[in-house]
């Protein structure tokens, strides 16, 4: 269609190529630059307004074109996109847009040309409609054309009728009548666009964002060849890119979503009651510029990630973590960086595949912020990732509660961590209240803050205080209201109440449950009256929560204790509690006992543990072992805080690792006793075994871990068959050290064994010898006796010794050392032999050595050889595995005064060395004044040793303890079986 174009750029004519010549720069450079950029200001207006119309070119393609369909979309150059149904003549569509960031007054409107263009038009198709597409602020005194009133339709048919003489007054009238208007701003159209990838394409949700750059890049392209579109145009466009991830491995963290890209730019216009109303924060809110500016905890922060690579935003829930980590997010990327989100890294192969990820994009030049929101299980291994991007400009903000942190932020992670501490305050309270009030925001505008303050100021949370102000009411009391009318509902309130107990209870012990298990759950034991779908949708929209990834997510954790507690005000929560246990994942089974004392009131929990008990029993043996040793952590934190006065002042004096194994319930190793038998450590370990007496007796009879155990044995889970034996020597080991009888398995007779041996996996076959040996010796004794020749086989090829026998009363095993593992000859060596004591423990010792192929000089591999020779006892080599249970306990103890990191516990014991340093400085200065006769100086040096002998102890006592190694977790390793440890931790 004919139209007004702008001026085009000349051809350029060819010439030979000339040696370049370098250009004399101006002498004041800067100035310079500024009045070139001011120059140029129009081409970043023209590259804006190109960037809108393929925009828009790209929304109306994804929107219309679809299999089968006759539509096609001709794209007119980069002016305007004009839309026509190519079959059915007369229902012809004609689109101009216009972009700019002033408002659009009549006069301007009038000089832009688009009445006129749309006139030229209307001569050969009186039938078309004519759509101005804008993101413009219209006048006011445009509004009445827009609004088609007839004072207006007048005015502008004058205009017309005064431009084109040859145009009739009905002419103009019906021209104006087709006029559209569309305000739509970038932001909504790229959702727009977003949202019809998602529907009408069949790809990958979290990939949307490279399948939207080929479409809009192919728009260019098409405007520039003025084609029309067509679906076969715009579906080989998305194919290619489809064809273009096959072709290519694709990182699995990217597939699973472990680390997403955080976008705050092109988030679609949401109500802010969302955020006030007490949702957890995220990238949008900040986008939309919602919360608060806290100056001062933010610049904190930014001060922190400028000087350290991890930054910890800690304290209790409802303090405003999650917004202050996503507001520094946001200043990150509005300085040109990007910023990423880690969903879930639990397990290794996790932060392996994120590591991958990170360096693939720092090599392209980012230079990343990666945002943990809420320590947990899912993100246990973010210190491997930290690790191992330690040599790269990479940084992490994350956001913790306290409680969390000690769970899972204490970590042997070899890099500094700067810990930002948030609290509310009373100042921050009144500057939080007058900046609401500036904003309208504010429920009751003659209130003063010093109430609100006054209601919150036990707890001091920031979700309440900001809820109260801008609501009018605590959080607590519309929680209440909501529920009160979710109850008058006449469909779906039972379906409705049942998942907000279920998902508030579980948040409370961190816990994300799965939507499709939830969703089933209700539907099963509640139903629904209607459309599944429609109930999550109220949801979302009532309570904020979110349904569309695979785990229930939104929630607070305020929110959610108050809804726990409104909900079963009547009803039991162990009822509730029971529920969650049936839609728990493996990993999640530790973290859910682990948290039922800080819960539920202990006679509450003696009644659930009868409920959960049926429950668990049909389940793997690893998640029945990991609600043992999680009950065991609860039992630990129990018996510290009965007796925390007592290890508070060992603490003080020292001499907490050897403490607290005083205080192990099973097999206690004596290591003061034996320790103080020894000349010369009597005074030492005085005050250790002063301090061990005062402990209160821990009655293991009343404990609640072997009532549930008990309960738990009462099922006979050992007699259901299971899928796999992962685990059994574990359940084994605690059922044996309860008192617990171990039944004979199934599994267990000779046949089944030798099944196993042929069938299983060496981690499965070494948890069922594990059990044998324990449940019954004799048949385990009788079995290796029988078929002795088939086990040194199967021990041979699992754990690839080539070279297994019999030397008198010794087991020998050798191997070859590959030249690259020279350095793990003692681990290599450890490990066999640990795998060969758990299935033949009968043997007086096991030895080990190894080869290695002499392809180097000899002194090269001789120490590798020697420290791969070893000759160790059954006791010795299976100690790990008796030994966990009891570092499961002191570990949970020595966990609560553990140093954030190592680098903090070094950085504490240098400062301790300078102290000590300093205190022998004095020392020398005193004996030089003593050799040079000084009398008179005496006094002052005698005084200067002592305050510093002071501050050293001092400083002593406040040492941190050092942090547990990353790769020894509170539930520890039995040698050789690191991948059963994995779900575990």
């Amino acid at each position: 269609m004919p139209k007004s174009k702008k001026s085009r750029c000349p051809a350029t004519k060819l010439t030979p190529a000339q040696p370049e010549v370098a250009a004399t720069l101006p002498s004041n450079l800067s100035s310079y630059i500024e009045d070139l950029a001011a120059r140029r200001v129009g081409g970043v207006v023209n590259l804006r307004g190109i960037s809108f119309q393929l925009l828009y070119a790209c929304e109306r393609m994804l929107s219309l074109l679809q299999p089968g369909s006759p539509v096609a979309i001709q794209l007119e150059g980069l002016e305007d996109v004009d839309m026509h149904n190519v079959l059915v003549i007369g229902q012809t569509e004609y689109v101009q847009l216009k972009t700019s960031v002033n408002d659009l007054a009549p006069a301007r409107f009038w000089d832009m040309g688009v009445l006129q263009n749309f006139l030229e038009v209307y001569r050969g198709a009186p039938t078309a409609t004519f759509t101005l597409v804008h993101n413009m602020r219209l006048a006011p005194a445009l509004q009445p054309l827009v609004q088609g009133e007839p004072a207006a339709l007048a005015h502008w048919g004058a205009k017309l009728l005064a431009f084109d003489k040859t145009l009739s007054r009905e002419q103009s009238a019906d021209f104006l009548r087709r006029l559209r208007w569309e305000y739509v701003t970038e932001a909504q159209l790229h959702e727009r666009c977003v949202q019809a990838l998602l529907a009408n394409f069949d790809i990958h949700a979290r990939s949307e964002e490279q399948y939207l750059k080929a479409v809009f890049y192919h728009a260019f392209d098409w405007s520039r060849q003025r084609v029309t579109v067509t679906y076969r145009h715009l579906a080989e466009s998305i194919q290619g890119v489809k064809d273009s991830y096959s072709a290519a491995p694709l990182n699995e963290a990217l597939r699973h979503n472990w680390l997403e890209r955080v976008g705050y730019g092109f988030e679609a216009q949401r109500s802010a009651t969302a955020y006030f109303a007490g949702q957890a924060a995220r990238p949008h809110h900040i986008a939309d510029h919602l919360p608060v500016r806290r100056t001062d905890w933010e610049a904190r922060i930014e001060a922190g990630l400028a000087a350290h690579a991890v930054v910890v935003v800690r304290s209790s829930s409802g303090q405003g973590k999650s917004t202050l980590a996503w507001q520094a997010g946001y200043a990150q990327q509005q300085r040109g960086g990007q910023v990423y989100e880690v969903r879930n890294c639990g397990r290794p192969e996790m932060a392996n595949a994120i590591v991958e990820y990170l360096r693939a994009w720092v090599r392209v030049g980012e230079q990343p912020l990666v945002v943990i929101d809420g320590l947990g299980s899912h993100v246990s291994e973010w210190a491997a990732v930290v690790e191992r991007v330690a040599d790269l400009p990479v940084r992490f903000l994350i956001t913790s509660r306290e409680e969390d942190w000690y769970r899972f932020g204490s970590t042997g992670a070899m890099v500094p961590v700067h810990v930002v501490d948030v609290t509310l305050g009373r100042d921050e309270a009144e500057r939080i209240h007058h900046e609401l009030s500036r904003r309208g925001l504010l429920a009751d505008h003659t209130n003063p803050w010093q109430p609100a303050w006054e209601a919150v100021a036990e707890r001091q949370l920031l979700i309440e205080y900001v809820y109260l102000l801008t609501q009018g009411e605590l959080l607590r009391e519309r929680l209440a209201g909501q529920i009160r009318e979710l109850n008058r509902e006449s469909r779906n309130a039972a379906a409705k109440l049942e998942i907000l107990r279920l998902v508030a209870v579980a948040d409370c012990l961190a816990i994300r449950l799965d939507t499709g298990w939830l969703v089933r759950y209700v539907a099963d034991t509640v139903g629904f009256d209607s459309d599944r779908g429609e109930v999550l949708n109220q949801l979302e929209r009532e309570y904020f929560l979110r349904f569309g990834t695979s785990r229930v997510e939104g929630l607070h954790p305020v929110r959610s204790r108050h809804l726990a507690d409104l909900l079963h005000q009547v009803l039991p929560l162990a009822d509730t509690l029971a529920g969650v246990c049936r839609l728990l994942t493996p990993e999640q089974t530790h973290e859910f006992f682990a948290g039922l004392p800080g819960l539920l009131a202990a006679p509450d929990r003696r009644q659930l543990y009868e409920q959960l008990a049926p429950l668990l029993a049909p389940r793997t043996f690893l998640e029945m072992t990991a609600a043992l040793d999680g009950l065991l952590c609860g039992e630990a934190l129990h018996y510290w805080q009965q007796n925390q006065t007592i290890i508070a002042e060992v603490v003080s004096g020292g001499g907490l690792e050897l403490f607290v194994y005083e205080t192990i319930p099973f097999a206690k190793p004596d290591v003061l006793s034996s320790l103080s038998s020894i000349d010369g450590l009597e005074e030492g370990l005085r005050h250790l075994l002063e301090h061990s007496h005062k402990l209160a007796p821990l009655v293991w009879a009343e404990s609640e871990l072997l009532l549930f155990a008990s309960l738990l044995h009462a099922q006979a889970p050992l007699a259901v068959s299971k899928p796999s034996y992962l685990g059994l020597g574990r359940l084994g080991d605690w059922l044996h050290r309860l008192n617990l009888p171990l039944p004979l398995l199934s599994g267990c007779e000779m046949p089944a064994l030798l099944l196993a041996l042929r069938t299983k996996p060496l981690a499965e076959t070494q948890e069922l010898f594990t059990y044998l040996w324990m449940a019954d010796p004799a048949t385990a004794q009788d079995f290796t006796t029988q078929h002795k020749a088939v086990l040194l086989a199967y021990l041979k090829q699992q754990t690839d010794t080539p070279t297994l026998r019999e030397e008198d009363q010794d087991l020998v095993a050798e191997y070859l050392l590959e030249f690259s593992d020279g350095d793990r000859g003692n681990d290599l060596s450890v490990e066999r032999l640990q795998v060969l004591a758990t299935f033949l423990p009968g043997y007086a010792h096991y030895r080990s050595s190894a080869v290695l192929f002499p392809i180097r000089p000899a002194y090269l591999y001789t120490v590798a050889l020697m420290n791969a020779e070893k000759r160790m006892t059954a006791d010795i080599l299976l100690m790990p595995r008796a030994a966990r249970i009891n570092r499961l306990w002191a570990d949970t103890i020595l966990h609560l005064y553990r140093a954030k990191s190592v680098y903090e516990w070094q950085k504490h014991l240098l400062s301790l060395r300078q102290l000590a340093l300093e205190l022998a400085k004095r020392f020398v200065r005193f004996l030089e004044i003593r050799l040079e006769q000084q009398s008179g100086r005496d006094k002052a040096a005698i005084e200067a040793i002592v305050t510093q002998s002071e501050q050293l102890e001092a400083h002593r006592q406040r040492r941190p303890k050092l942090p547990a190694n990353k790769f020894g977790s509170l539930v520890g390793d039995w040698g050789g079986l690191a991948e059963t440890d994995r779900v575990l931790r």
